[in-house]
């Protein structure tokens, strides 16, 4: 049970530390424009329109990472428990789904958004399969 627990806390922690990692790299490569100190709704959305094709590609790219990282650390801490693993697939779901509704983003983010958590989520199960239950 700790390790379960445990997996799943670790997962998510680990999840959004890829999240954060993976986004400071996308600013360094692709910076962005300029953003008022308290910016309105449609400042907000004018700088995500503005913004480099990179870096909404690795806003994405990142969502896709932290998942497949945390649920992977959570699947290898728990020896394999289905549910550590869904609670940080889950939670990153979440995450992902409540800054995209926080500002306007393009279509394709939204579905790539939604998309590459679960994707992600597959794919460690690949690498560390679910406990025989």
């Amino acid at each position: 049970m700790t390790r379960k627990i445990v997996g799943a806390v670790v997962g998510i922690v680990l999840a959004m530390l890829v999240v954060a990692l993976v986004q400071m790299v996308g600013h360094t490569l692709f910076p962005e424009p300029e953003i008022p100190e308290n910016p309105s709704p449609a400042q907000l959305r004018e700088a995500v329109l503005a913004a480099p094709f990179g870096a909404k590609a690795m806003v994405v790219l990142s969502w896709f990472l932290g998942a497949l990282f945390g649920v992977w650390a959570a699947l290898r801490i728990s020896n394999g428990a289905r549910r550590s693993a869904l609670v940080v697939a889950g939670a990153v779901l979440l995450l992902t789904i409540a800054v995209l509704l926080s500002v306007s983003h393009p279509t394709w983010m939204v579905a790539g958004g939604l998309f590459v958590p679960i994707l992600a989520t597959f794919l460690a199960t690949r690498i560390e399969p679910f406990a025989e239950a």
